[in-house]
């Protein structure tokens, strides 16, 4: 787990990768294409309602 960021996702279906390559998929799991290691994910905005994009506006 190299801790880099492979992808977003998108509508919690649809994983869209950074960068060409970062990510790879065997046909059974996501991994990361830096150092092979499964993904794991990282931030998320949850609303009582349902599930809203991050604010990325800095």
């Amino acid at each position: 787990m190299c801790g880099a960021v492979a992808g977003v996702m998108i509508d919690r279906r649809v994983v869209r990768p950074m960068t060409p390559g970062s990510v790879r998929y065997d046909g059974r799991r996501l991994t990361c294409g830096r150092c092979g290691s499964g993904l794991i994910p990282g931030d998320e905005v949850r609303e009582p309602d349902g599930w809203r994009e991050p604010d990325t506006r800095h």
